[in-house]
């Protein structure tokens, strides 16, 4: 999966809550969701468009964003 947020307080917050909720145990085996990369943004970005190509060649599946 690939995390994307702002770079403001609230951006790094949830990516933090994010980690910390995503890793469980079962029958004392760590699991948690594979995060490939972690984009972080400035707040009031124009645009995406350079980000987003650089993701182009992920193997994600999953991209999670969180904007305000």
């Amino acid at each position: 999966m690939i995390f994307i947020h702002s770079s403001d307080t609230d951006g790094r917050a949830i990516l933090g809550r994010f980690q910390t909720t995503s890793q469980t145990n079962y029958d004392d085996i760590d699991v948690r969701a594979n995060v490939e990369s972690i984009v972080e943004f400035e707040p009031k970005l124009e645009s995406f468009t350079e980000h987003l190509a650089d993701l182009k060649s992920a193997q994600s599946r999953v991209y999670l964003l969180y904007a305000k």
